[in-house]
């Protein structure tokens, strides 16, 4: 199944490949048969052949008692080829980012070559980036260690239901996210990530990069490169990329989950995983989160677990370093979070050194190349930022809070933030604190296995690596000088699903011998885990314990705390739902006890999601108001070319913050037709003037008779006047 998927993706690619071929004939003087040169023939005729040998090899695929389906079997049986796929893959990915990524004037006279050949070297690298995803889910199912315990580890036949959780995440963006997503929102950072795009896209980020376009590391629009090639819908291309990477995260989870859960239970927790706040509320913004989210989770996985095959370890030890230097490649809180993956690498058992402070020649040197692959992915980070004006300091991060104010830097401010942000993880663990304290109180019974309690290790120490990481950024941040102003939750999103992991684990390791009686077990299960989070409520959502800003959960940076703060008192109620029920089907032995918390779960992460949509909407209203126009243009461009620049004349009656949303909206877009913004005195509406283009002002601005009704837009309860000459008449409803 793995493979024929594998194999009917690479098929569509090909003929996408071979119809844009066809599509682009060759210039006359090149012509020799059929209006294309001799070399786009040669081109075309090896496509063909290349498809039709993945449409032979599907074909076999599916015929379990043939010669050739046993040997693809027997390929992707083979733990050699897997590495030397997945390090090929990789290298030739590498390769071609690089070549994309120069100006024309580094080719010299091979730039007509390489212009050529863009389309094949796109497909190659979409080849390359699908074969290392797939190489590395079948390593990771069918080359790790067993778990312990009684629990067996994922089969290759469970990756169909795992897809289709996949799949499902990606439906739900599409239907309810992405649609009614025009813009930035807001912009906290994101036009950063845009212009960084423009720049590999112009081929002049190398040389050329500004303070704007190296404020974060470049993985990320990296790989959202080639959405600039997509004119007029760059900005919806990279939607479609962000809910492919957020919706992945599903992948690592069920890895991991498989660890140490039946395939029942973590499907149960995959498909809760890909309805959490953050897959609704992120992936509609140009931010690294959609990228790092999944890395972080591969990342842990790799350093967690162990190969099947002792001699492999060292190809999975440089899987882990260069999934480590790929972190940091997306974002600079990545060097205050690898020294702990290491340490979570270190206490996995290793022969003649187990446990955190035996030591070994063999495991040093692992440390070191490790740690130099890391080093190596990151070094063109380096090198850009070097040949670009920034020190080295601030190219590995440290120019992160630089600036503040040493009157905040008390030791009374550092507790502070220690325990603000202390309070917030127990509101992002709620729904399963419950489970989580008691498999934390079980850790040293006899019943539980060592790689439970090496995962309970493992997600403490993640929660000291970023711990220290948000509290020293929040203790800095010169916004906070006075009081706590605003609580940076974005940074810690990532452990809303390994909590959700832990408390599940939690659900199937408890043991009823382990309590003395049923009050211990009500006081651990159900009246701690309250007082816990009714403190940390009314510290962080209500703000009655230490004075807080006004802003303090913004939405669109604390999106779980907001959530939580939108449940109003339906959290508390859900809380003692899962906390009651949760504890009747645990202590009674009830086989449903899985079911009954998924189930509620499910409704705790769905009851607020329509409140959050609707206040995004409502976020969304100038940035829709540039999409609108932003097609009028397209349509108009369509019937009369793009001779003339569009102006569009906006009223200094829109505030700043608003303008700017309705311009981000058409720049994000990466129109064809060049456009102008220009603000006008509100007392002095411009005419047009023979140009083509846009008036647009606020409808209490409007003079009686002076506009028709077709002019009226209504956009989430405003109104606006939008004046248009587009240089033809437009059908009705346009």
């Amino acid at each position: 199944m793995w493979i024929t998927t594998f194999l009917i993706l690479s098929t569509i690619e090909t003929a996408a490949l071979i119809w844009f071929t066809l599509m682009n004939r060759s210039a006359a003087q090149e012509s020799l048969l059929w209006g294309y040169s001799s070399e786009k023939l040669v081109l075309l005729f090896l496509l063909f052949l290349i498809l039709l040998l993945f449409i032979f090899l599907i074909f076999y695929s599916l015929k379990p008692g043939s010669r050739q389906y046993q040997r693809l079997r027997n390929l992707a049986a083979g733990e050699k080829p897997l590495w030397i796929a997945l390090w090929n893959s990789l290298l030739l990915a590498a390769v071609i980012y690089y070549l994309f990524i120069h100006p024309q004037e580094w080719y010299g006279s091979y730039y007509i070559l390489f212009d050529h050949l863009k389309a094949v070297l796109f497909w190659l690298l979409v080849l390359s980036l699908q074969t290392v995803f797939f190489v590395l889910v079948r390593l990771s199912i069918g080359f790790t260690a067993q778990p312990e315990g009684n629990v067996r580890g994922g089969a290759m036949k469970e990756l169909g239901a795992l897809s289709l959780v996949f799949l499902f995440a990606l439906a739900v963006k599409f239907a309810f996210v992405l649609p009614h997503t025009y813009g930035l929102y807001k912009d906290v950072g994101e036009s950063k990530y845009f212009n960084m795009i423009f720049y590999l896209f112009d081929g002049r980020f190398l040389h050329a990069a500004d303070d704007v376009t190296t404020h974060y590391p470049f993985l990320y629009p990296l790989l959202l490169l080639f959405t600039y090639a997509v004119k007029n819908y760059t900005f919806q291309a990279i939607l479609v990329l962000n809910a492919i990477f957020s919706s992945s995260i599903v992948f690592p989870l069920y890895l991991l989950a498989r660890r140490f859960l039946n395939k029942h239970a973590s499907l149960i927790l995959i498909i809760i995983a890909s309805l959490i706040p953050f897959q609704f509320l992120t992936p509609n913004r140009l931010m690294s989160e959609n990228l790092y989210f999944p890395l972080l989770l591969w990342s842990v996985y790799l350093a967690f677990v162990l190969p099947r095959d002792p001699k492999y370890r060292w190809a999975w030890d440089c899987l882990a370093g260069m999934f480590f230097g790929l972190m940091y490649l997306t974002r600079f809180i990545s060097l205050a979070i690898i020294p702990f993956l290491f340490l979570i690498w270190w206490i996995k058992p290793y022969a003649g050194a187990d446990g955190l402070l035996r030591f070994s020649p063999g495991k040093f040197l692992r440390v070191l190349i490790m740690l130099l692959l890391t080093a190596l992915v990151y070094s063109p980070w380096v090198i850009i930022g070097l040949g670009n004006g920034l020190t080295f300091t601030q190219t590995l991060g440290f120019g992160i809070t630089a600036f503040t104010n040493p009157q905040q830097l008390t030791a009374l401010n550092l507790l502070k933030w220690l325990m603000l942000y202390s309070m917030y993880y127990v509101l992002l663990a709620a729904p399963v604190l419950n489970l989580i304290i008691l498999v934390v109180r079980d850790s040293q019974s006899k019943h539980q296995a060592s790689e439970r309690r090496r995962w309970l290790a493992s997600l403490l120490i993640l929660l000291l690596a970023f711990t220290l990481a948000v509290v020293r950024h929040s203790w800095r941040a010169y916004y906070n000088l006075d009081q706590p102003e605003k609580i940076m939750g974005r940074y810690v999103i990532y452990f809303v699903p390994l909590f959700l992991l832990t408390g599940f684990i939690g659900l199937k390791a408890f043991h009823k011998s382990a309590y003395r009686s049923s009050r211990s077990f009500l006081i651990i299960s159900i009246l701690i885990p309250v007082f816990l989070v009714g403190i940390s409520y009314a510290t962080i959502i209500m703000g009655k314990v230490i004075p807080l800003g006004e802003n303090f959960i913004q939405p669109l940076i604390s999106i779980d705390g907001f959530y939580i703060k939108e449940l109003g008192v339906f959290f508390f109620g859900l809380l003692i739902l899962l906390y009651l029920g949760g504890a009747y089907f645990i202590w009674n032995g009830r086989e449903k006890a899985v079911e009954f918390v998924g189930w509620t779960l499910l409704a705790f992460y769905l009851f607020a999601e329509p409140d959050c949509r609707e206040f995004l909407n409502n976020e969304n209203t100038y940035q829709e108001l540039g999409y609108r126009v932003s097609e009028m243009i397209l349509s108009a461009s369509r019937e009369t070319g793009c001779a003339a620049p569009y102006k569009i004349y906006l009223s200094d009656g829109f505030y700043v913050d608003d303008r700017k949303d309705f311009a981000w909206s058409l720049y994000v877009r990466n129109l064809s037709c060049d456009w102008e913004i220009i603000k006008y005195d509100a007392d002095q509406k411009p005419e047009m003037d023979g140009d083509v283009g846009f008036i647009i002002y606020p409808f209490d601005e409007a003079k009686p008779a002076s506009y028709r009704s077709d002019q009226v837009w209504e956009i989430d309860g405003k109104k606006f006047v939008v004046e248009r000459e587009l240089g033809y008449v437009p059908e009705a409803g346009e």
